[in-house]
């Protein structure tokens, strides 16, 4: 997708918006200041997608994905290295008291967080062209690169066979 330096720029400061909503949402969650850096945005075929994620130098990685629909539709996704995700988990849980233990508590909350970045994300496109959007629950994977590849593949072929990923 050939975008002009206006359009990019566009792009850049409407997931910014997006991204500063999801900071401000963590930051009340965690009690503390979250501080995420201004995206770097690309829009890039699967190829090129599928070529960086076998990039990343990690054992496990984390997809949360998210469906969403209204004028137009698209699947938001959001990955993270398995260190990371759970690093992020830690400081989320560290000022509760909810037992880092508790089964099921590092997915579920991953989930949650998913839905709190991406539907902010989301969210931000969706009052630009004054448009609703519907979200649907977020999924939660863990996965290798190859087997995370595949299922982003699942995700995207539902809407089109030529679907630029933006990263």
């Amino acid at each position: 997708m050939d975008l002009t330096a206006l359009e990019l720029d566009a792009t850049v400061e409407l997931m910014n918006h997006g991204v500063g909503r999801a900071a401000d949402s963590l930051s009340k969650m965690v009690r503390d200041e979250v501080l995420i850096t201004v995206p770097n945005i690309e829009f890039v075929e699967f190829p090129e997608f599928e070529k960086r994620i076998q990039q990343i130098n990690t054992q496990e990685l984390m997809l949360i994905s998210q469906s969403y629909a209204g004028e137009f539709d698209g699947v938001g996704l959001w990955i993270l290295a398995n260190e990371s995700a759970n690093q992020l988990v830690s400081r989320v849980i560290s000022n509760t008291s909810i037992d880092p233990k508790t089964e099921g508590l590092v997915e579920d909350l991953l989930e949650e967080l998913g839905n709190i970045v991406l539907n902010a994300c989301i969210g931000q496109v969706a009052e630009m062209i004054e448009s609703p959007m519907q979200c649907q629950v977020p999924n939660l994977k863990s996965a290798d690169a190859s087997s995370l590849i595949d299922s982003v593949k699942k995700e995207i072929d539902q809407f089109s066979q030529n679907q630029s990923i933006l990263m």
